[in-house]
């Protein structure tokens, strides 16, 4: 399969993906299938990248993300995709000392969990974990819904000490832990009835 796409790619299209560290295994070859078709068997077989696909207005461009977009003429998107669709485990942490959650992705919950109560996270150094899920191939997309459902509790302009250098959180909110809790098991529920 892979050896079949390499015969398919046009010397752009090899150089794209080597400049940015696509592995042909990530490719999917949509030739003559329609774009719902194609999306719809990228998410399945876990693609990122799509070749064989029409022609983007703005370049012509013949390689797509999963959602549909060029990802010549915007790059930015290999790395929402990259993101989106890691395989990590998504946890909801909770300070007592600033009444702040917070909702993240890791590989590694121990090492990060410690990581975070050093860096004295959004100036807490109590982080304790409340809820956390299995690992999830779209661990991105799924800590995006959940921070979605919580945006109206957003707390901006928190710092947290990464590396001795400050940076501000987007990724705490101050809500009663009920209502973060159940966001949390609400976005987890739906993304397990869909891959079901």
């Amino acid at each position: 399969e892979v050896s079949q796409l390499m015969t398919k790619l046009s010397p752009d299209q090899v150089a794209f993906f080597k400049h940015h560290r696509i592995a042909h295994e990530d490719v999917f070859d949509a030739t003559g299938m329609t774009t719902a078709s194609w999306k719809l068997k990228m998410k399945h077989n876990g693609k990122r990248l799509a070749i064989g696909v029409s022609r983007c207005k703005k370049g012509g461009h013949q390689i797509r993300t999963r959602g549909g977009h060029c990802a010549v003429c915007d790059p930015s998107q290999l790395s929402y995709s990259r993101r989106a669709y890691q395989s990590a485990i998504v946890y909801l942490l909770q300070s007592k000392s600033t009444s702040l959650v917070k909702v993240g992705m890791t590989s590694n919950l121990s090492e990060r969990l410690v990581n975070i109560r050093s860096q004295t996270y959004a100036g807490a150094d109590d982080w304790k974990v409340l809820r956390k899920s299995e690992i999830v191939s779209n661990a991105g997309k799924i800590e995006m819904a959940i921070q979605d459902r919580l945006s109206a509790y957003l707390v901006q302009g928190k710092a947290s000490n990464r590396s001795g250098i400050d940076q501000s959180s987007r990724e705490c909110f101050r809500c009663a832990q009920n209502i973060a809790v159940d966001a949390f098991e609400t976005v987890l529920a739906s993304n397990s009835s869909k891959a079901a």
